[in-house]
């Protein structure tokens, strides 16, 4: 026989049960309704980055509050980086220059040389390469300009082509002019945070006793035998910046041959890093070696 209570008591539970079950119901649409919220506030920013974006493309002085808000591109190409390399006379500030003059941009193709940029630096007062010794010659003089190792010198590129070049000026198109010098710039470019990789190295290659007597030539030295009929020469000796030891021919002698023997590293290093590398003949008419420089430029830059 049932007790009498027990009516009451299942009365209780189901009373208790509808209660929780209400408060649960009333917590899961207060969830919903919140998820309904941020869902639209989460659009309603889409939106307004959107638009955002839409103005800051159309106006050039826009707040640089609002260029933050900006979001950057989904794909942005890499940085174009081409090496142009050689020893001492090879032509590097010559083609260099009828590069640049071939393109005009946009974009803007940007040219770096190593040596005109440490040179420039280290006459900077308190500047952190002068710090660094210079090299001495094999006839005891001491050169013009402080003897950076790898990654001292990698440092200072990165200075100048990320810090102050890519993220200052957007400056993407870089072509580098003598530098890397040796396997262990690669090395240390290659090891070097945030330091874009090259695309292409172009050689410019030239027998060791034209190279002599063009350096010469540019030193205005009186060793120098350079043939006035020769028009590649004459029009090198134009363009280059004169050194203080380009006068000096033991030291011109002793530059190229440094670099000779360092050459086929440097190439090694370079094709094993992914950079392609091309060899000019430079040994001829300027035009003609720019010609084929331009080409190479013109199949890397159209990427």
């Amino acid at each position: 026989m049932l007790d009498q209570s027990t009516p009451r008591r299942t009365g209780e539970l189901f009373r208790c049960i509808a209660t929780r079950a209400g408060k649960w119901v009333a917590h899961l649409g207060s969830v919903i309704r919140d998820i309904a919220v941020y869902a639209s506030q989460w659009l309603l920013l889409d939106r307004i980055k959107t638009k955002t974006r839409s103005i800051c493309t159309q106006c050039p002085l826009v707040s640089p509050l609002l260029v933050g808000a900006v979001a950057p591109p989904e794909e942005e190409k890499p940085p174009l980086i081409v090496f142009l390399l050689g020893c001492p006379g090879a032509g590097k500030g010559t083609q260099s220059a009828l590069l640049k003059a071939a393109f005009p941009g946009p974009p803007l193709l940007t040219h770096l040389s190593y040596g005109d940029l440490l040179r420039h630096v280290d006459r900077i007062p308190g500047s952190w390469v002068s710090a660094f010794p210079r090299r001495r010659g094999g006839t005891g003089t001491t050169t013009s300009s402080p003897h950076l190792p790898a990654d001292a010198a990698v440092q200072l590129l990165r200075e100048t082509i990320v810090e102050a070049g890519i993220r200052r000026h957007g400056q993407r198109v870089w072509l580098v002019d003598g530098s890397p010098r040796s396997d262990r710039h690669v090395a240390a470019w290659a090891a070097a945070a945030r330091m874009p990789s090259a695309q292409l190295a172009i050689y410019l290659s030239c027998p060791p006793e034209t190279l002599i007597r063009r350096v010469l030539d540019r030193g205005g030295s009186a060793a120098s035998s350079f043939s006035s009929s020769s028009s590649s020469s004459s029009s090198l000796s134009t363009t280059a910046e004169r050194r203080a030891d380009d006068a000096v021919p033991e030291l011109v002698r002793e530059r190229v041959e440094r670099n000779g023997r360092e050459r086929e590293a440097l190439l090694a290093a370079l094709a094993a890093a992914g950079v392609r590398v091309v060899r000019v003949d430079a040994d001829r008419d300027v035009d003609a070696v720019g010609r084929e420089v331009q080409a190479h430029f013109q199949m890397r830059r159209d990427y």
